[in-house]
C-alpha cells in the first residue's frame, strides 16, 4: 500500500509539472493551469492570460479572444471563449492596455494600438508553442475595444486564417488606436465578419460600414452584418446568432 501511494503521490506531482513542461520550448512563458504569463519582446514586458483547450490531444485550430474595455483576459475567455471551446478550438485572451487590471493606462494605448498588437502577437507565440495548436489555423476575435485591437494587429501580420469583431470599425473615436485608422486598414488582407447592432451608441454604425468600405474597395473580404434595434451589447444580446455566423466564417476560412 505504501508504494501505491508513493506511485500515486509521484502521478500527481507530474501532472501539476506537465504545464510548466510544455512551456519550456518558450522562453519567458509559464504554464500553470489554464492561467499563464509571458515575458515577451520587444521590451520583456510581462503579460498574464488564459488558455483554456477542448478535450482531447489535438491539434486543434485556435483563437485570440480580445476583450472590452475594462473587461479583462480571464473573464472574456471563459465568457466569450467558451463558444469556441465548445466548437473544439483552443481559446487563448491576454489582458490588454484597456484592461480594468490597468487603472490609470494611457488611452492612447488602448484599443488598436502597437501595444496592444504586441501583445495579440505574443499570445500567437504562445499558441506556437503548444502541441496541441495546429499553428496554420489560428483566428483572431475581439469586442468593443477589443475588436479595435484584432482590427489594428491585423494590419501588421497575416497569420490569421479569419478575423471576427463586434462592435467595432474605424473612425468616430480617439481612444481607438492609431494602427485601426483609415490610413492602415488598407494594409490588411485578413478576411473579416462583423457583427454591429444597428442602434450602438458607444461605437456608431457608420464605424462598421466604413470599415467595410475601405475593405471592399481594397477587395479584400468582408462581411457586415447588422442587428437592428440592438445596441453595444450585440454579442451578448445575440450571443447564439452572432457566435453561429463567425464559427460558420471561421470554417469557411480555416479549410
Amino acid at each position: 500500500m505504501k508504494n501505491l501511494a508513493r506511485g500515486l503521490l509521484l502521478l500527481a506531482l507530474l501532472l501539476l509539472l506537465v504545464p510548466q513542461c510544455i512551456a519550456q520550448g518558450l522562453e519567458g512563458l509559464k504554464l500553470q493551469g489554464e492561467e499563464f504569463t509571458y515575458k515577451f519582446s520587444p521590451n520583456k514586458e510581462l503579460i498574464n492570460g488564459i488558455i483554456i483547450k477542448p478535450s482531447g490531444d489535438g491539434p486543434f485550430p485556435a483563437v485570440v479572444v480580445n476583450h472590452g474595455g475594462g473587461g479583462d483576459a480571464k473573464k472574456c475567455s471563459h465568457n466569450e471563449g467558451s463558444n469556441f471551446v465548445q466548437k473544439s478550438y483552443v481559446v487563448i485572451a491576454c489582458d490588454l492596455t484597456h484592461s480594468g487590471k490597468r487603472d490609470g493606462g494611457k488611452k492612447s494605448t488602448f484599443g488598436g494600438s502597437q501595444e496592444n498588437a504586441d501583445r495579440i502577437m505574443a499570445c500567437v507565440n504562445v499558441l506556437e508553442s503548444l502541441p496541441y495548436v495546429d499553428a496554420k489555423k489560428l483566428c483572431i476575435y475581439g469586442i468593443s475595444m477589443g475588436a479595435f485591437a484584432t482590427i489594428g494587429t491585423c494590419t501588421q501580420t497575416d497569420k490569421f486564417k479569419a478575423a471576427a469583431i463586434s462592435a467595432g470599425g474605424v473612425g468616430g473615436n480617439s481612444g481607438l488606436g492609431s494602427l485601426c485608422d483609415e490610413g492602415n486598414v488598407p494594409k490588411i488582407t485578413t478576411p473579416f465578419i462583423s457583427c454591429h447592432g444597428g442602434d450602438d451608441d458607444t461605437v456608431p454604425l457608420e464605424s462598421a460600414k466604413k470599415f467595410k468600405a475601405i475593405m471592399d474597395a481594397n477587395n479584400r473580404i468582408s462581411e457586415l452584418h447588422i442587428f437592428e434595434g440592438i445596441g453595444h451589447g450585440v454579442c451578448k444580446v445575440k450571443a447564439v446568432e452572432v457566435y453561429a455566423l463567425i464559427l460558420e466564417f471561421f470554417e469557411k476560412h480555416l479549410k
